[in-house]
């Protein structure tokens, strides 16, 4: 009886010494997954935010919260290449690379069919746009080409407003046909300057309204656009 006593105390005492071996290695798991999660969570972006990415569905919010997020992650990583970590930081910069070049790819292919959109007299400017171009402002290429998007579109725009100015006149007439004063050269000229300031006026707030003003980049490109776009206005051509 107390060698079954004794043996039923060293089982129970092996019992729990083995319970609490196994729940100490319990919260050890816990916590690596918790860490895990935690690494994940910080270092990767979800299956919802890569579809952003991918789907042909116009730009919103969520398109561009991943996109700053991407852009973290890599800001991060470079802060791992410094530590012993360095294969995990280097793979996912590779990883991240490739989803900011699906970002970017999908954001300069949006903004180029939104800017061809802006050719009308008053043109209709998506919410988006202009957070769009503040984007790509950290693709210099990807950026031009979109300005020059707008140039393009906003020139034809403007000589076609300008022909009708000249021969039609606006809406039902009023104002009257610029080319009814070419009898009389200093009121010709003078209506024509009139259209110009007027016109320059609208191209100006239509830029402030895509352009970020504290973006030097955009600035610079800017008043090249309102020299050509000047330029234009004075040597139109019917294209």
């Amino acid at each position: 009886m107390q060698r079954k006593l004794q043996s039923t105390t060293e089982l129970a005492g092996s019992l729990i010494h083995t319970a609490a071996a196994l729940q100490k290695s319990k919260q050890k798991n816990e916590k690596k997954i918790e860490i895990v999660e935690s690494f994940l969570a910080k270092f990767q972006i979800t299956p919802e935010e890569l579809n952003t990415l991918r789907t042909s569905a116009p730009l919103d919010e969520g398109f561009f919260r991943t996109l700053n997020k991407i852009q973290h992650i890599q800001s991060q990583c470079k802060l791992l290449l410094r530590t012993q970590h360095q294969s995990a930081g280097l793979e996912i910069m590779d990883v991240m690379g490739l989803h900011q070049q699906t970002a970017y790819d999908k954001l300069y292919r949006w903004v180029k069919a939104e800017c061809r959109n802006l050719e009308s007299e008053t043109p209709v400017i998506h919410p988006s746009l202009k957070t769009a171009f503040s984007a790509l402002s950290n693709r210099s290429v990807l950026l031009s080409c979109c300005l020059d998007e707008v140039e393009a579109t906003r020139n034809r725009g403007i000589v076609r407003s300008f022909i009708t100015a000249l021969t039609q006149g606006g809406p039902n007439g009023v104002p009257r046909p610029i080319e009814l004063q070419a009898h009389d050269s200093q009121r010709y000229i003078g209506d024509m300057l009139a259209w110009i300031h007027h016109s320059l006026a609208e191209e100006f707030d239509l830029l402030s309204a895509l352009l970020l003003p504290d973006n030097l980049d955009l600035n610079l490109h800017f008043l090249r656009f309102q020299n050509h776009n000047h330029h234009h206005h004075n040597h139109p051509k019917i294209l």
